[in-house]
């Protein structure tokens, strides 16, 4: 399951889950790659790079599954430039009762830096604004996150 976890003008912020360790118990991990797209003419500094994302029922969250993920920052991507890093974090719940049709929120916190060629730093910028996602194919036997989401 590929998640847009931030995306403006300048940058883009992907999160693909590529593995499920504990599909159902209580000490699950999603591992993963994080891929960030600058698409400003000036490198860019993020110094915080994470989400939540928390299963929904008419818009509440249930409780169903809490999953945290987080990536290593410092983190440089050179302008024009896409620099793709691993994220492993925990989650709660059991990923196999995802459906079709099922809601979760994603709740980013990213802040970064714009890195001019000269002068300083210009920001730190922040956004941290919550988006609801719906799966919007079956997921796969094999792997409940084999599949397409749209959010709003």
């Amino acid at each position: 399951m590929t998640v847009n976890v931030f995306d403006d003008s300048n940058l883009t912020i992907l999160a693909s889950v590529q593995n499920v360790v504990h599909p159902d118990g209580p000490d699950g991990k999603l591992v993963g790659v994080m891929t960030v797209t600058n698409h400003a003419s000036t490198a860019t500094r993020l110094t915080v790079a994470n989400a939540t994302i928390q299963s929904l029922t008419d818009g509440i969250p249930d409780g169903r599954i809490v999953a945290t993920i987080t990536i290593k920052v410092p983190l440089l991507v050179p302008a024009g430039g896409t620099v793709k890093v691993p994220f492993a974090g925990p989650f709660t719940g059991s990923v196999l009762d995802l459906r079709f049709g099922d809601s979760f929120r994603v709740s980013p916190t990213v802040t970064w830096f714009s890195v001019p060629a000269s002068g300083p730093d210009q920001g730190p910028y922040t956004y941290a604004q919550a988006k609801t996602c719906t799966v919007s194919e079956v997921p796969l036997p094999s792997s409940v996150w084999t599949t397409s989401t749209n959010c709003a």
